[in-house]
């Protein structure tokens, strides 16, 4: 295994860990849009992805030789059609039209969403699975996908569930919330899908190091953890294990009893399905936190 140069475009909380991974093997140029103090193990270089000259200005500078593989990991500028369409197809036509030595781009891996799946009746969804969003942000990811598709140069969507763990720590506020004021919780009726941030990084830099290897790899995967879940189950496991924490002994009927959960169907956004990640499996790569339980554990240790 040769380290290879490559491009992480986005550098927020997945973006900044991937790249921090994959420096220790390979060079790593690093794009993001507000200026921040250099970084000892990745190089860093910042434009607006929504303007061209900004990208190609930041990235002849940066990116001379140009790179053997992209990472696009951007996130959004805020929740509306606009904002992910800056992100997801202008930004990544940008900064593939002006990516110096085009021609020495081997792949591209994208971080899409399990948003571009409709189904929303506990339906089990995959690769092959249609996709019919009615959300702009599915509309527009399948866009970015098809696009991407109608390159010369390989790529790879990699469709995530519910990013946890790392520093996110919302559901975990909300349930310690709960326990002290007594309010409620609104959790939408049917299935959630969950991924800890440790798994997202670490299959990411797994299939880097696939193409590393001279290895095939799938156009799609989707990404996500072994157990669809509740979002009810998920606050009554965060809750029995703070009180457990705080040295209680929780049974299973005094944990449905810690917080008042209500549920109804207008409270799920993204409706109900439960994703499989057979293909991702199927790759080689072992997940850390096979289930919401382990990561929350792990979470809860660090929160």
């Amino acid at each position: 295994m040769q380290g290879k140069s490559i491009l992480v475009v986005g550098y927020g909380k997945l973006g900044q860990r991937i790249a921090h991974t994959l420096s220790n093997r390979h060079d790593v140029i690093a794009l993001k849009r507000s200026p921040i103090e250099q970084d000892a193990r990745v190089k860093m270089c910042f434009a607006d992805v929504t303007y061209a000259e900004s990208v190609r200005n930041a990235l002849k500078n940066a990116v001379k030789g140009g790179v053997d593989y992209l990472i696009y990991c951007l996130s959004p500028n805020g929740r509306s059609e606009q904002a992910y369409r800056d992100a997801f197809l202008i930004g990544l036509n940008n900064v593939l039209s002006n990516l110096p030595e085009p021609e020495k781009l081997k792949h591209i891996l994208f971080i899409s969403s399990t948003s571009v799946y409709h189904q929303a009746h506990a339906e089990q969804v995959d690769e092959q699975s249609a996709c019919l969003p009615s959300n702009f942000s599915g509309k527009v990811l399948l866009e970015a996908e098809a696009y991407l598709r109608g390159l010369s140069v390989q790529s790879t969507c990699i469709r995530f569930s519910g990013i946890y763990g790392g520093s996110r720590s919302r559901l975990i506020d909300q349930v310690k919330h709960a326990l002290e004021s007594g309010d409620s919780l609104a959790a939408g009726e049917g299935y959630t899908n969950r991924i800890h941030e440790d798994d997202c990084v670490g299959f990411v830099c797994h299939l880097i190091d696939l193409l590393d290897q001279n290895k095939r790899i799938e156009s799609c995967y989707v990404a996500t953890d072994s157990c669809p879940v509740e979002l009810a189950e998920v606050y009554r496991f965060i809750a029995s294990q703070l009180d457990l924490s705080s040295g209680q002994q929780p049974t299973d009927q005094k944990s449905t009893m810690l917080i008042n959960i209500v549920t109804s169907d207008s409270n799920r956004r993204a409706g109900s399905k439960r994703c499989s990640n057979t293909r991702m499996k199927q790759s080689g790569y072992c997940l850390k936190f096979d289930s919401f339980k382990e990561g929350y554990l792990d979470a809860l240790r660090r929160h």
